[in-house]
């Protein structure tokens, strides 16, 4: 199959990678951080949005085949 990145692994990045991968296409993500989920992670504080769900999110990416780089300028 085709390849394809993404530059940012925030909410965009994430849904976009979701329907590549689900038309067939193999995705990488790419990201400055550590941790994917941009926005999800860093800016919304954990009484609003529990990490645990966007990590268990992550997890189902990966399994999909989703690939993620992370820490890449």
């Amino acid at each position: 199959p085709e390849s394809i990145g993404i530059i940012g692994s925030g909410p965009a990045g994430m849904a976009a990678a979701e329907q590549l991968r689900r038309a067939g296409f193999q995705v990488h993500l790419y990201d400055r951080h550590d941790k994917a989920g941009g926005l999800m992670m860093y800016g919304i504080p954990n009484f609003k949005l529990d990490k645990e769900v966007v990590e268990r999110r992550i997890r189902q990416y990966e399994q999909s085949g989703v690939v993620f780089h992370q820490g890449v300028d």
